[in-house]
């Protein structure tokens, strides 16, 4: 899994590409008919955007116009017409000024007379008396007061700051608009910004949810972030807030260190050391089968291609770890599979670098039924047992099981002793406690293999 280099979303309680999309629909006569105004999919900013990126393509192009004195905001109408994208549209700031909408249920109009009277997310909106003009935003930071205007380096207001102080009659129209409310610090549906385009872009990167990264949070993008929440165990309400951006970031960190994991048997048959190097290509790791026990009795058997795959893989210089399939519904019977895989691996130890898995799943003998009438502890106690023989000979150990057992039939304790490799073919793992692994589907496909069961292992030592 390549690692994400995208940007998680920004909240705080001045989010500029809020704020900023608002003032770029306050610039645009948003409020005049559509048969003379239009805006492709229905929004302004994503009309503007696309139309500077269409006549200036490069921040240098549009350096050389700042250079001159042209601004983002009041070269807007300009840059619209010049896209194609409304032929309509007045090119100068002091020809849209006319046409700003009232919009009394969001906006206010707040009497200014120093910047004592601004308060954090006030948008400003002057033209000069001469010709052009600007708009603004003041923005607190660190208990003083900023008015951010546009820079070259980005088409967005908000983001080059310029302290100014301005007296209302050294222009021709000066106007702050306060938006009614409070500036909120979350995403939800119905938002469109920036902001949401980074948010479709990491759910997309965790969760493989196919979002278009469009920056509008609709249905889609509300699910998916209902399927994030319920996976970080925060309340599932699909607003994207502190709390989720917090949990994103964890996520972010874990989901930067994880790496995929093919595990095999001889269901796989022989693998060379020339399909390893293709299967290295996009598996860096691998757990191999090294022995099994019976389903109708209790006996032990080597897995019969361990010792040609192990050494196959050791060349290809895979990361290497090991399983035995287990049956034990015993503690004497775990520490008898430990001391059989001991020995199975003894050849091998120097090429083991991952941990060795106890594979307790239910099969034949070892059953729901029976693991329930073991009950929860002695069921943990035998999980244990192997784990603890196999740690005293030098291995590092885990646990495998499939979700279900692991949260019906398995003291919740059991992380604390050991590393848990989860079993549950979704799109997201569930399981609440630590894991160390997780197998996401038993039909993978891995060049040089086949199908055969795919995982991700969570350990920043090995990326």
């Amino acid at each position: 899994m390549a690692t994400y280099s995208g940007t998680l979303p920004v909240l705080t309680n001045l989010n500029p590409d809020i704020i900023g999309t608002t003032a770029i629909a306050l610039a645009w006569p948003y409020g005049t008919k559509k048969s003379i105004y239009s805006y492709p999919d229905g929004h302004a900013t994503d009309a503007f955007n696309k139309a500077f990126d269409k006549v200036y393509p490069t921040h240098e192009k549009w350096g050389q116009q700042t250079g001159k004195g042209a601004s983002c905001d009041i070269f807007a109408g300009t840059c619209i017409r010049a896209s194609g994208y409304d032929k309509k549209m007045p090119r100068q700031l002091a020809d849209q000024v006319k046409y700003f909408p009232k919009h009394p249920d969001i906006w206010t109009d707040v009497p200014y007379k120093t910047n004592a009277d601004l308060k954090h997310g006030d948008v400003i909106i002057y033209l000069n008396k001469v010709s052009g003009g600007h708009i603004c935003i003041y923005v607190e930071q660190n208990g003083k007061g900023y008015i951010k205007e546009a820079g070259y380096n980005s088409k967005r207001f908000g983001m080059t700051v310029n302290p100014h102080s301005y007296k209302p009659s050294d222009y021709k129209s000066f106007h702050v608009y306060r938006a009614k409310g409070s500036i909120r610090s979350y995403l939800k549906a119905g938002d469109y910004s920036v902001q949401v385009k980074r948010l479709q872009k990491f759910l997309n990167w965790l969760l493989d949810s196919k979002l278009t990264t469009d920056g509008i949070f609709g249905p889609k993008t509300k699910s998916a972030v209902v399927m994030f929440q319920t996976k970080s165990g925060l309340q599932p309400d699909g607003v994207f807030g502190k709390k989720s951006l917090a949990a994103a970031k964890i996520a972010n960190k874990t989901e930067k260190t994880k790496i995929k994991c093919v595990d095999v048997s001889a269901h796989q048959g022989i693998i060379s050391e020339a399909n390893w190097k293709k299967a290295k290509k996009t598996c860096q790791a691998t757990i191999i089968r090294s022995s099994w026990t019976h389903q109708a009795s209790f006996k032990l058997e080597e897995d019969k291609y361990f010792a040609k795959n192990i050494a196959n893989a050791h060349k290809a210089g895979m990361k290497i770890g090991a399983y035995h399939y287990s049956q034990a519904i015993s503690v004497k019977e775990a520490e008898k599979e430990a001391s059989f895989m001991i020995k199975t691996l003894k050849k091998y130890k120097s090429y083991i670098t991952l941990p060795v898995a106890f594979d307790w799943e239910f099969g034949g003998r070892l059953n729901s039924r029976v693991a329930k009438k073991l009950g929860k502890v002695q069921c943990m106690k035998i999980c244990n047992a192997f784990c603890a023989k196999m740690h005293e000979a030098g291995y590092e150990t885990m646990v495998y099981a499939n979700l279900a057992t692991l949260n019906n039939y398995i003291s919740n304790d059991l992380y604390k002793h050991n590393k848990i490799w989860v079993a549950q073919y979704n799109n997201t793992c569930d399981y609440k406690k630590p894991y160390y692994m997780w197998q996401y589907t038993s039909r993978g496909s891995v060049t040089g293999i086949g199908t055969c069961d795919l995982n991700y292992i969570y350990d920043p030592t090995l990326v």
